[in-house]
């Protein structure tokens, strides 16, 4: 059971509201699903969302559920054309001027988190199982990555969206909250033959981190840019430059000021997932930098429960010299450059995975001038940096 905030946007001026809300192209036709960041006036992280497109004006908003009430007053804010200090851009002669959002009257945006269960079937095996309960062909080439329609299982209408925060295939189902137990029931008694198992929160932070998937709110927040967090390749250039969503302007100054090659964003239908990936690993050109990284000396914490606590929060340092160890080495032998946002043990690669947020200085960045490593419950433990994520680098497994 997925828990996320849910939310139909519909009406005539639904495109238009979720284009200005969504860093990326989120119109893309019927059965369409984007993931795309919601941005403030400073192109901040507001949220981020998976968008459905589920007719020509009617769109299925699913996000974080601890950000729900928050996404829904954005969502609200911005249909009014009230965002604080928020403008857009429209270039004129090739100079960039400011003008307000206008109101959005005909769109409704109705919170429905409570009126659908979502059920996340997620494993090498899971298209096998869903296509045992329902006629519809769910095989790669009838069912792509990044689609979604209604099938029907066991008697009950699914809206079904191939996607996965698991970072293996799957499918993510959106069901009535009226039918969701017997859809439950009928997933359950079918997935014995596949040796289902229920996931719970904290098994989905593993593998997510093992994909190097961030979660907004822990990895991310309105303190940071998409590409403090790389994920720069979310946001539209063609958007940008037209000034279509919340931050456009703000996004396009910062890329102008840190003079990088693509500054404006990219296209994300034109980049592979090896390309995301490595995007999303090293991150843009500004002064902190989210980093992935497993932690040495951690095999075996899982089975035996030991070793230091790590938590969210644990600073990141630099090791000037010396080893790891006990946190017993002077003060002047590391400098602290950062700070632990999630963490997690990895049962499959049997070793402990973080996400951190770390400094950048110079035309270097602190990672790559020392050994970095995090000070926890009283030990100092050496990081390697991910390059690309531990599971699925390329993408290959999950669109399979």
């Amino acid at each position: 059971m997925r828990t996320q905030g849910k939310f139909f946007v519909q009406g005539p001026d639904a495109a238009a509201l979720v284009e200005r809300v969504f860093a990326a192209n989120v119109v893309r036709g019927n059965g369409s699903v984007t993931y795309s960041l919601m941005l403030n006036a400073a192109a901040g992280i507001e949220g981020d969302a998976v968008v459905t497109q589920l007719a020509e004006d009617k769109f299925l908003v699913a996000g974080a559920s601890g950000a729900r009430g928050r996404d829904v007053a954005w969502l609200s804010l911005v249909r009014k054309g009230w965002t604080p200090t928020t403008t857009t851009t429209t270039t004129v002669n090739n100079t960039t001027a400011a003008r307000p959002f206008t109101p959005l009257p005909n769109v409704l945006v109705a919170d429905v988190t409570e009126h659908f269960a979502c059920l996340g079937v997620f494993g090498p095996k899971a298209c096998a199982l869903l296509s045992g309960l329902t006629s519809t062909s769910l095989d790669a080439a009838s069912f792509p990555y990044g689609t979604a329609r209604e099938i029907i299982v066991y008697g009950r209408p699914v809206i079904a969206q191939r996607m996965s925060y698991a970072g293996s295939p799957g499918f993510e189902l959106f069901v009535d909250r009226n039918n969701a137990a017997d859809v439950y029931t009928v997933l359950q008694g079918a997935g014995a033959d596949y040796n289902l198992r229920p996931c719970g929160s904290l098994a989905l932070d593993a593998l997510r981190l093992e994909k190097c998937y961030l979660a907004p709110g822990r990895d991310a927040s309105a303190a940071e840019t998409p590409r403090n967090v790389g994920l720069a390749w979310s946001v539209s250039r063609t958007k940008a430059e037209a000034g279509t969503f919340v931050g456009a302007a703000a996004w396009l100054q910062q890329g102008a000021a840190a003079g990088a090659a693509g500054a404006a964003g990219a296209n994300v239908s034109a980049m592979d997932e090896a390309e995301k990936e490595k995007h999303m690993i090293q991150g843009g050109s500004s002064n902190v930098k989210l980093v992935s990284a497993t932690v040495n000396g951690t095999s075996g914490y899982g089975d035996a429960g030991g070793g230091p606590l790590l938590t969210p929060g644990d600073p990141i340092v630099v090791q000037q010299g010396g080893g790891g160890g006990d946190d017993s080495s002077s003060s002047m032998r590391k400098r602290s450059v950062g700070y632990v946002t999630s963490v997690a043990h990895s049962a499959t690669y049997d070793t402990t995975i973080i996400m951190a947020h770390v400094l950048v200085s110079g035309a270097g960045s602190e990672r790559d001038q020392g050994r970095l490593a995090v000070l926890a419950d009283g030990h100092q433990l050496e990081l390697t940096l991910l390059h690309q994520p531990l599971h699925d680098p390329d993408g290959t497994e999950m669109k399979a």
